[in-house]
């Protein structure tokens, strides 16, 4: 469809008898104006797409980084809280087997010899 189309618009532009040479060269020189119009539109196209690309892609690497960091401080916290609750569960579970006596005299608990 589009050759089709091309040349007809060639025949418009430099194919009518009668015309003066001046005519026909400003046709000619309005089709070499439009191909190099489409040619600057899709560099101007191509060089704009692979800037957002470049800065599209360096901002993912570096939202990339900050949510790796986050997660790591993340698992840090988890850590660390999850260590801190089962320290005072042991000494819960150490003032409940004691009864709130001393060490080494539990009375019924796992540390009882007296039995």
């Amino acid at each position: 469809m589009l050759p089709g189309f091309l040349t007809k618009a060639m025949n418009l532009l430099l194919a009518r008898e009668g015309r003066s040479l001046h005519l026909k060269t400003a046709g000619a020189a309005t089709a070499v104006l439009v191909v190099v119009m489409l040619v600057g539109i899709t560099t101007y196209g191509l060089v704009t797409a692979a800037l957002a690309t470049w800065f599209v892609g360096r901002e993912q690497t570096r939202h990339h980084h900050l949510v790796r960091s986050a997660e790591r401080d993340l698992h840090e916290a988890y850590d660390e809280t999850a260590h801190a609750l089962h320290e005072r569960f042991d000494r819960l579970d150490r003032l409940l087997t004691t009864k709130g006596e001393p060490k080494g005299e539990v009375k019924g608990g796992p540390r009882d010899e007296t039995k």
